[in-house]
């Protein structure tokens, strides 16, 4: 009996990890889509960065790239764009 419901709470744990995953990318999705919408402000440069870094975001919804390669991504972005923008 015990051992059901530490399944049932590692199941429910997982399907949390999931969910939260899933409006992260839908989110960093959305935010793609508004920068590639301001074309005329933001360079190419950054504009492609970014799409890089969503791209590995979005990869990460199907596993098929790790959260933390995202996230270091992320922090060395916006360095490597400053001197573009």
């Amino acid at each position: 009996m015990k051992e059901k419901e530490k399944e049932k709470g590692s199941n429910s744990s997982n399907s949390v990890e999931e969910r939260y995953t899933i409006w992260e990318s839908v989110i960093h999705l959305y935010m793609f889509s508004m920068t590639t919408g301001s074309l005329t402000t933001t360079s190419f440069g950054f504009l492609f960065l970014v799409g890089v870094f969503e791209l590995l975001l979005f990869f990460n919804l199907f596993g098929l790239c790790q959260l933390p390669t995202a996230t270091a991504c992320c922090l060395l972005l916006p360095a490597a764009a400053y001197p573009m923008a």
